[in-house]
C-alpha cells in the first residue's frame, strides 16, 4: 500500500521491478572494445547460458548446420544485441521467442535512443539495457499496447539535457535514469542548476519530502534489482 501511495502523492513516477533474461544482462554489459573481442565474450556468455543458445538457434532454425560461432561471426556486436533484445521483448508480449528477426522493434528503439546518444554513449551497449528495461517494465504496469510508453517519456525528457552532463562514464545507464527521477521530483530547470552546481545525490535527496524521496530511492532499487547491480546503489551518478 505504502507504494501506492508513493505515486499518488509525488510527481515522480515509480518504477518497478521486471524480469530481464540472465544472458541479455550480461550481453549489454559487455564493454565493445573491438569486435574479436567483444564476440569472443559473446560466445562465453552463449555457453554459460543454455537459454541464450536455444533463443539464437530458433532464430536461425532454417539452417541446421549453424552453430554458435557461426551466428555470431555473421553479425556486428550492436546488431547481434538489436536481434536478442527485439526475441526477449517478442517474448514479453506473445509468450513465444521469435523464430525470425522482425526489424520493427530495433528501428524504434534506434529512432528513441539515438536522442540520447551523443558522443561516447554511441556505442555503450548499457543504452539498450536501459531501454530494454523501460520496455518490459512499460508491459508489466501497462500492458503490451503501451510497450513504448516508458521510452519515449525518457528520450522526451533526457534529451534537452544531454549538452549538461558528462556521458563518458560506462555505466550510463545509472546516470540517465537517476537524471530522469532527479528531473521528475525538482523539474528540469532546477535539475539544470543542481548538475552546473555539482551538487551530489544524497544533497538532492535529503532536500525532497519524505514521499517522493522513497519513490526516488525505490525506483533506483527496482532497477538495481532489475538488471542485478545492487551494488551500484552505492555511487553517486549526478
Amino acid at each position: 500500500m505504502a507504494l501506492l501511495e508513493n505515486q499518488l502523492t509525488t510527481s515522480v513516477s515509480y518504477k518497478t521491478f521486471t524480469c530481464i533474461p540472465t544472458y541479455l544482462l550480461d550481453l549489454l554489459k559487455l564493454k565493445a572494445n573491438d569486435e574479436r573481442s567483444i564476440r569472443h565474450q559473446t560466445l562465453q556468455i552463449i555457453n554459460l547460458h543454455p537459454d541464450f543458445l536455444y533463443t539464437i538457434t530458433l532464430l536461425h532454425g532454417s539452417d541446421k548446420t549453424l552453430k554458435a560461432i557461426d551466428i555470431v561471426n555473421r553479425y556486428n556486436f550492436e546488431h547481434f544485441c538489436e536481434m536478442i533484445i527485439s526475441t526477449v521483448i517478442h517474448k514479453k508480449l506473445s509468450g513465444a521467442y521469435l523464430k525470425k528477426f522482425d526489424f520493427e522493434i530495433p528501428r524504434k528503439i534506434e529512432e528513441l535512443t539515438k536522442k540520447i546518444r551523443p558522443n561516447g554513449l554511441s556505442s555503450n551497449p548499457r543504452i539498450n539495457l536501459l531501454f530494454t528495461y523501460l520496455i518490459l517494465s512499460a508491459i508489466d504496469d501497462h500492458g503490451p499496447k503501451h510497450l513504448w510508453r516508458y521510452a519515449e517519456d525518457f528520450s522526451k525528457k533526457i534529451s534537452p539535457l544531454q549538452g549538461y552532463i558528462n556521458t563518458n562514464i560506462y555505466e550510463s545507464d545509472w546516470m540517465l535514469f537517476t537524471l530522469k527521477l532527479v528531473d521528475e521530483a525538482v523539474g528540469s530547470s532546477n535539475l539544470v542548476a543542481h548538475i552546473r552546481k555539482k551538487t551530489t545525490l544524497n544533497s538532492i535527496l535529503s532536500s525532497l519530502n519524505l514521499q517522493t524521496r522513497n519513490t526516488v530511492i525505490k525506483s533506483l532499487i527496482n532497477y538495481a534489482n532489475s538488471i542485478g547491480e545492487e551494488h551500484l546503489l552505492c555511487q553517486d551518478f549526478i
